[in-house]
């Protein structure tokens, strides 16, 4: 899993650095799980992961205080080693 916030305004622009992004991404069979804008009409927090099934129930919050991005809550659903111990578990997350 990958989180972060990203420092293009728009990740379509033909730009070589958005290029070479989104090259990067696709390369490395990531899903981008946030789809809708985190700060104004923009989608600029991202959530990735390789496996899709990894996160869930992905919302985008109001802003925390004063801060001008809103917040990010999801799910994450992990599998736990067998060998250290059998279980599965979900954490909720807030970004």
């Amino acid at each position: 899993m990958l989180t972060g916030l990203l420092g293009y305004t728009a990740v379509s622009s033909a730009s070589h650095d958005c290029c070479e992004f989104i090259n990067t991404v696709e390369d490395c069979f990531l899903t981008q799980h946030v789809l809708c804008p985190t700060r104004g009409d923009t989608i600029l927090d991202l959530v990735f992961s390789r496996e899709p099934e990894l996160v869930s129930d992905l919302e985008v919050i109001n802003n925390l205080g004063d801060g001008d991005h809103n917040m990010i809550l999801f799910t994450i659903h992990l599998l736990c080693m067998p060998t250290l111990r059998n279980c599965v578990t979900t954490e909720e997350v807030i970004l």
